[in-house]
This record gives structure tokens, C-alpha cells and sequence, in this order.
């Protein structure tokens, strides 16, 4: 087999790698958040809908993966991001003026989200969206180490607010790009990860000539599961906020308004 030393930089050991950055995430009505410190509330989804068939799908996902170098996401971290912002990875890419200012931002977060926000854009904390209600649509494997569920809308009207939101969110992201030296990727395709590789040898085996002899499902099979798993749940999305993360799995957001901080969509236990 050929040997892969594209180590994903998100994992650690056994854990999740230290990394700081922030991003807009969807918000839904499964949208919960737990106390973490200084009026921030880590969010913690629901599991029900679209999300708990997803949890199901995860555990399926690590029992076939799991000793293949496959770390699942824990389920009440799932979530869908709106637009990239920054995150330590990045850092390199930054015009070295700013590169110093804006490292020790990172560091602080999700403490500095705050001073982020009104220094780097400034950057909307969030708003409320004309609902777009989803269902999943495929599996697929993203930059050779997540793999993730797509998603599309489920009926004519969030289909059009979706495409309106897309529209708009194109313009904002290539914006930003050309102000942070960033590459714009592949077109915005809304999905939730199921999980991380730690490198990309499980991808390899997964889609490539390697599966034959890796004692791994094929890849058609794992979208078949996936498709049995999440045919009949869906999930509306009703929301954006600005979010900090630490690491894959701890997303928070202010749980209160706080001067220009971000609006309250929901925060029910």
C-alpha cells in the first residue's frame, strides 16, 4: 500500500488538535448551547431530525472505520458553516503586517470574538434568514481527510432562498479572500462532517485502487448506508451567527446580546 504522510493537522493523539479560527455556522430550531465561560455557550445540537439520524450514521461509520485511522465528530458538535472566516491554519497565507495581530487574536478566542469581529471586516455577528429547510443529498469525501454529508433543500421555496443566500454569500466569501490572501476552494456545497481522517490513506483506500485489498467497504457502499440511514430527515436551517472555535469539536457563541454582539436565535437546554 502506499505510504500517505499528509498528516490532518485537526487531530491529536487520540483527541482533537488545538485549533483556533472562527466562522459562520447555520442555525436551526436543534440549535442548543451549553454555559462554557464569560456569557458563551458551546454549542451542543439536538439529537433529533436530520441530527440524530446523523448520530446514528456516525456510530455506523466508527464501528467500519474506526481502527482505519477514522476519528466520528461526537454528534452534539454537528453543525453546517455558512462562510469561512480565519483559523491558525491560515495564518501563513496573511500579508505579514498583520499576521502578528491577527495570530494573538486567534489565540484568544473565542475570549476575543468580540474584538474580532469589529477589527477584522467588521464582521456581521449573524441574522436571521428566511427559513431553508434540507434533507441530505451524498456522501463525499472533502480535501482527502473529512467525510462529510451534502446537503440540498428539500422543497421549492428553500430551494430559492437557499440559492439567494448562495448568491450573496459567493460575493462576501470572494471578498474576503482577496483581503486575506486566502484561495476561494471549490464552489460552496452546504454539508455536515460526519468525522476526520488522520491522513489521507483512508481516502485512498477508500475511493481509489488500494480498497481492493484494504478490507474496507467500498465507498458505493458506504453512500448506500448513508442513504438508508438519512432518506426521511431533514433539518431547517433559520439562521447564521458568527462562531469561535478551539478545536473540530467546540463551537461557541456569545449566549446573550452584548453591546453589538451576536443576536440570540436559540438557547433552549
Amino acid at each position: 500500500m502506499t505510504e500517505h504522510l499528509d498528516i490532518n493537522l485537526k487531530l491529536s493523539g487520540d483527541g482533537w488538535a488545538s485549533l483556533h479560527g472562527f466562522s459562520y455556522l447555520w442555525e436551526s430550531e436543534e440549535s442548543r448551547f451549553v454555559g462554557h465561560s464569560r456569557g458563551y455557550g458551546r454549542l451542543s445540537s439536538a439529537s433529533t431530525g436530520l441530527f440524530a439520524a446523523m448520530a446514528r450514521l456516525g456510530a455506523k461509520f466508527d464501528a467500519l472505520l474506526g481502527n482505519r485511522g477514522f476519528r466520528a465528530l461526537p454528534p452534539p458538535s454537528y453543525h453546517s458553516t455558512y462562510r469561512d472566516g480565519l483559523c491558525s491554519l491560515d495564518l501563513p497565507l496573511l500579508p505579514a503586517i498583520s499576521r502578528g495581530k491577527i495570530a494573538r487574536l486567534l489565540d484568544a478566542l473565542p475570549a476575543s470574538l468580540e474584538r474580532v469581529r469589529t477589527v477584522l471586516a467588521p464582521l456581521s455577528p449573524g441574522e436571521i434568514i428566511e427559513p431553508i429547510c434540507m434533507r441530505a443529498k451524498d456522501l463525499r469525501i472533502f480535501g482527502r481527510d473529512a467525510i462529510v454529508v451534502t446537503l440540498q433543500a428539500a422543497d421549492p421555496v428553500s430551494e430559492q432562498n437557499l440559492a439567494v443566500l448562495t448568491t450573496r454569500r459567493s460575493q462576501e466569501h470572494a471578498q474576503w479572500c482577496v483581503k486575506y490572501g486566502k484561495p476561494q476552494g471549490p464552489p460552496f456545497t452546504p454539508h455536515i462532517s460526519l468525522g476526520y481522517a488522520l491522513d489521507g490513506g483512508l481516502a485512498a483506500a477508500l475511493e481509489g485502487e488500494e480498497r481492493s485489498t484494504s478490507g474496507l467497504p467500498t465507498f458505493d457502499q458506504l453512500r448506500e448506508i448513508t442513504r438508508e440511514t438519512l432518506a426521511y430527515d431533514t433539518l431547517t436551517f433559520t439562521a447564521f451567527a458568527l462562531y469561535a472555535f478551539v478545536d473540530m469539536a467546540t463551537f461557541m457563541r456569545p449566549l446573550a446580546p452584548n453591546g453589538s454582539s451576536s443576536v440570540v436565535v436559540s438557547t433552549a437546554p
